[in-house]
């Protein structure tokens, strides 16, 4: 489900509440954001949810890993497909990163980011369901060499097309399925149809996982 940068609909998620009301002020003069929530907790969160609020983009605050955070992350993911959650925190390491990527995060975010680019990051993650910033790429990258050092999987994947190639590489740069159907001189559905082919051969379950699978076998 894409939507559009206009119709964005914004939960907020922090114990903090002066944090939580200077993010609330901060994003009360963006015009893309339609609708503002605050929650404290995660169960908060899920209440909001099962009470049927409407919200697409959901901005979290990872203080510290635990199992019930990461649950709510994964419930949503799984029965929420089309929210789109972005988290904040004071300092992430590219191994918690890639496990909250797993968990369907789609951007990541220290407590330094400057204003300009958190809402910048909320507008594209709601058309584009990911943000790349440097955080991710380093990420990725420090899997993709752990994957190197412990040696190659023993599966096999099909031969990709070079229409399969140039979509796998066009992900990375962080573009649209509309510009992605330009660059390749392809209907939208055309591309969708790709990368469904492509989530289907790789096993992955998005576009990060797609991401992952094109750095580990070198094509990116």
């Amino acid at each position: 489900m894409q939507t559009a940068p206009g119709d964005i609909l914004l939960c907020i998620v922090d114990e903090h509440k002066i944090i939580r009301n200077a993010l609330a002020s901060l994003f009360s003069k963006h015009h893309h954001i339609r609708e503002l929530i605050e929650v404290e907790t995660e169960h908060e969160l899920m209440e909001q949810l099962y009470k049927g609020k409407q919200m697409n983009v959901i901005l979290f605050h990872w203080s510290k890993p635990d199992k019930e955070k990461k649950a709510c992350l994964r419930t949503i993911h799984q029965q929420y497909p089309f929210i789109r959650v972005l988290t904040m925190s004071q300092h992430f390491t590219p191994e918690v990163i890639n496990s909250l990527l797993d968990l369907g995060v789609c951007g990541f975010f220290t407590k330094n980011t400057d204003s300009t680019e958190l809402l910048e990051a909320i507008s594209q993650v709601a058309v584009r369901g990911l943000y790349h910033n440097k955080l991710v790429a380093d990420a990725l990258y420090w899997r993709a060499a752990q994957i190197a050092h412990h040696g190659p999987e023993t599966g096999k994947t099909p031969p990709l097309t070079p229409n399969q190639e140039k979509v796998l590489h066009l992900l990375w740069q962080e573009k649209s399925t509309q510009e992605i159907a330009a660059e390749i001189f392809v209907s939208i559905s055309a591309v969708e149809k790709i990368k469904q082919q492509l989530k289907e051969m790789t096993g992955a379950k998005n576009t990060i996982g797609l991401i992952k699978y094109a750095l580990k076998n070198s094509i990116i």
